[in-house]
């Protein structure tokens, strides 16, 4: 856990942009993400893949431990949980694969900034929160694919700046994949992590 989100642990509703910017140079000091190598038909792919490499290190905290979800559930040093990274990531997706549906429909709407509850409408139940990632990943990847290849320089307006359609998915993308590896370092104890770590 990096110190914004220690500092932030006891505020559960938060901004989802406050660790991407418009900055082309930017790389995540927190997870390692470059979102300029990211481009529109890698992204779909990584968000059709959310569920099942959330599902992936989930499951195998089953095999390491014998109470799941106390391992899921209880946060680390009071901060995030593997299962409120998880719910996070499910929200994040759905906001901004709707955020991006809008861009496509409308020239230059203005995008409420989107906020994130993990005591939200995901739920609580392990299961439930990655079924809500994986149909939350297929939502996004589809709005992808709508895009085909052409309206990447559509905008909409956020906080008084423009925010690009490419912005929004390779913000998406950050979440999903900062939350995952936080997630899998937080686990890694108990000898879970993700397979695909190296492959991002």
């Amino acid at each position: 856990m990096n110190d914004t989100e220690s500092a932030k642990s006891s505020d559960r509703t938060e901004s989802l942009v406050e660790v991407i910017t418009t900055d082309p140079e930017f790389r995540c000091p927190g997870c390692g993400f470059d979102p300029g190598q990211l481009q529109p038909s890698s992204a779909a792919a990584a968000a059709r893949s959310f569920g099942r490499r959330w599902r992936e290190l989930f499951d195998s905290s089953s095999d390491a431990v014998e109470d799941r979800s106390a391992a899921l559930t209880q946060p680390d040093d009071g901060g995030w949980s593997p299962l409120d990274r998880a719910r996070r990531v499910a929200l994040v997706l759905d906001a901004e694969a709707g955020a991006l549906n809008v861009v496509w429909l409308r020239d230059r709407p203005v995008l409420v900034s989107p906020t994130v509850n993990t005591d939200g409408p995901v739920g609580t139940d392990v299961d439930d929160v990655l079924s809500s990632l994986a149909t939350a990943g297929e939502f996004l990847a589809r709005r992808i694919d709508d895009y085909g290849v052409d309206g990447w320089d559509r905008v909409g307006i956020r906080e008084g700046r423009e925010v690009s359609a490419l912005h929004l998915i390779r913000e998406a993308i950050h979440e999903g994949v900062h939350h995952l590896r936080h997630a899998a370092d937080d686990l890694e104890p108990l000898g879970v992590h993700d397979l695909e770590r190296d492959g991002d």
